[in-house]
């Protein structure tokens, strides 16, 4: 067993945030301006997708999400125009989809939230996961809080859904959590589970 180091072109400081694709590993990067670096863990190229304009720049800072095997970014925004983290003050949130890669081509899809949202999400600070086998847009709570949801955010019924987690010690220590789509695992592996 053996490592060996390869070399990037491109200058670019420690990744912020990353998300493996379909073979291939992105992180956001801050050098000069924002950016997207790619890594194609088969051909062990580097890439960089330069992030122009205002908005998805500001977006990058944002949450990166693997839909569909499309790189997409979050951004929220509430009613007075301010941009954050999505919560029950939330009006509206942005999704800007990596559509091609090659050419650096995104699209920016805009969601205008139900009137029930701020009843449902309450005081909760939201991260998206990703999109569910029925398309609906997840959501998690961000910390550890208990008690511990997920939302469904449906677009094309503008709805909003709210499911408890039951089973999750949140001892309130507020640590950041973690909230993984298509992660299954068999109990029959583990011994002495009833």
């Amino acid at each position: 067993m053996s490592w060996r180091m390869l070399q990037c072109s491109i200058p670019h400081f420690y990744p912020r945030d990353e998300i493996c694709i379909n073979g291939v590993l992105y992180y956001t990067s801050l050098y000069k301006a924002s950016m997207i670096v790619c890594f194609d863990v088969r051909s062990e190229k580097f890439n960089l997708i330069e992030v122009k304009g205002a908005s998805v720049r500001r977006a990058v800072l944002g949450f990166m999400v693997n839909c569909n095997g499309k790189l997409r970014f979050s951004m929220s925004e509430n009613h007075e125009g301010n941009v954050g983290f999505i919560s029950g003050k939330s009006s509206r949130f942005k999704l800007w989809v990596l559509e091609d890669v090659e050419k650096q081509e995104w699209s920016e899809r805009v969601y205008v939230l139900p009137a029930e949202w701020k009843n449902i999400v309450g005081e909760h600070v939201l991260k998206f996961v990703g999109l569910s086998w029925t398309n609906e847009i997840m959501l998690s709570s961000w910390y550890s809080v208990k008690p511990f949801y997920l939302f469904y955010f449906n677009p094309g019924r503008n709805t909003v859904v709210r499911v408890e987690i039951e089973g999750v010690d949140m001892d309130g220590s507020k640590f950041a959590v973690q909230t993984f789509l298509d992660h299954v695992e068999d109990l029959k592996l583990y011994p002495s589970v009833h």
